[in-house]
């Protein structure tokens, strides 16, 4: 009986590791998911515009014509975006990113699988103190930065859905870059956390 409930506890153990890493890894990938979506709404900001971008009187040119060249002028040298990103981004902003909340949920399993652990649990070891403190950063990251930004990009995404001509893609209001820049850059951050919190949890130190 006594190896039968070491197994069953084993077996929760094991099974308590893997939600917690994968939640980890869903969460934080979502999250970073998203600053790569952040940072294409903040270079294709002013690109949206398709109404009298080309026009000029007397040249013989149709009205329009130009928005490409002045979408590869906003670029920059070297940094002409795809036609396609704006789209992109605006269909990614469509969707609610409910998969990032997975990051509130991985230190409560990881508690849960520490207190399952056979060998018996330390939640007073540096390493898991540790892991308190980069999680409570990266929440807070996702829930003052993160989530407020995409909110942000969000609701410009459906004014220009709204809004009609001017700005189709949503990524074109003058309001997205920084909110872009702002997810881009908290969403690193939580990257960054999350590799530090995978390296305690696999190295352990006392």
């Amino acid at each position: 009986m006594i190896v039968a409930a070491a197994a069953r506890s084993s077996g929760v153990y094991d099974a308590l590791v893997g939600l917690h890493v994968l939640s980890a890894v869903v969460g934080f990938g979502a999250v970073a998911i998203s600053g790569v979506y952040g940072a294409t709404a903040r270079r294709t900001e002013g690109t949206g515009s398709t109404e009298g971008t080309g026009s000029t009187e007397g040249t013989g040119s149709t009205e329009g014509t130009g928005s490409t060249e002045a979408a590869e002028r906003s670029q920059g040298p070297g940094r002409t975006e795809r036609p396609e990103a704006s789209e992109e981004t605006r269909r990614y902003f469509q969707s609610p990113g409910r998969l990032e909340w997975l990051v509130l949920v991985v230190p409560f399993l990881g508690a849960a699988a520490l207190g399952a652990r056979p060998h018996g649990s330390d939640f007073g070891a540096v390493w898991v103190l540790s892991a308190a403190a980069v999680w409570l950063v990266a929440a807070a990251l996702l829930l003052a930065v993160v989530r407020p930004a995409e909110r942000h990009i969000r609701a410009a995404v459906a004014a220009g859905e709204t809004g009609g001509a001017g700005n189709t893609s949503g990524a074109g209001n003058t309001d997205v870059a920084p909110a872009g820049r702002r997810l881009m850059w908290a969403a690193a951050g939580c990257d960054v956390l999350f590799m530090v919190a995978l390296i305690l949890m696999v190295y352990q130190p006392a």
